[in-house]
């Protein structure tokens, strides 16, 4: 098990195993992990509290990630933002990116590939 690195990290995914699959994976490489199912639960945490890297899905009931990314913009919240969805079209990712995300991941994905786009936000990332 991983020594705690004292990064936190809010997941925002409707689909529950995929949630529980991304915190149990964060949390054995040492990751704090808040864990939200829809857009307006991620927006008020976001809001409340203070977190190194948001990984959201896309399309969620209420809010999508695009609309939390946006608020965040709106609210002046730089924290890096993943964004996962099984309907990426090349003109949907680049909405996202150009919306301010940090990198988008295709489902089904490597829980190995969203630690990597983690590691790399950490890096780029100036807090």
């Amino acid at each position: 098990m991983a020594m705690s690195n004292n990064k936190k990290i809010l997941v925002a995914e409707d689909e529950e195993l995929i949630g529980w699959s991304l915190r149990k994976f964060f949390e054995s490489d040492g990751y704090r992990v808040d864990m939200v199912h829809s857009g307006i639960d991620a927006l008020n945490r976001i809001r409340n509290n203070e977190y190194d890297i948001v990984v959201t899905d896309l399309f969620m009931p209420g809010m999508s990630g695009m609309e939390v990314l946006s608020k965040m913009k709106q609210d002046g919240i730089t924290t890096p933002v993943i964004v996962t969805s099984a309907y990426f079209s090349e003109k949907i990712m680049s909405d996202v990116l150009d919306g301010g995300a940090f990198r988008c991941i295709n489902k089904p994905f490597k829980l190995e590939d969203v630690l990597v786009a983690i590691k790399d936000a950490e890096r780029v990332s100036i807090r």
